[in-house]
């Protein structure tokens, strides 16, 4: 990996007093780079600077069928955010829809 791009992002970053984030994110143009937490974790080691951090998500854990908390105590050195959810893998042929819980229950 050629991290010298994010170096200076990151040199740039602190000098106006920016932190750069990333994120344990199952995207398929950047799974081969940030997937897992221990590619979030070496790419943090190889830019080697307090303006690029990491922002953790149990649920892309869950994409990349890591076991999340693992995963947060790789990623725990570097962590600057953290997205709390409430996820799990769907069971084989289980349905799921999308909502938000302050959302009303439409009467039926």
């Amino acid at each position: 990996m050629d991290d010298r791009g994010l170096r200076a992002c990151a040199e740039h970053a602190q000098s106006i007093g920016v932190t750069l984030l990333a994120e344990n994110i199952d995207y398929p143009p950047v799974r081969p780079l940030m997937g897992r937490g221990t590619q979030c974790r070496d790419i943090c080691q190889a830019v080697d600077s307090p303006a690029f951090r990491l922002i953790y998500d149990a649920g892309c854990s869950l994409a990349v069928n890591e076991d999340p908390l693992a995963t947060l105590q790789v990623m725990a050195p570097y962590l600057a955010h953290v997205h709390v959810k409430n996820s799990r893998l769907l069971k084989q042929g289980e349905q799921a829809e999308r909502y938000l819980a302050q959302t009303p229950t439409r009467p039926t």
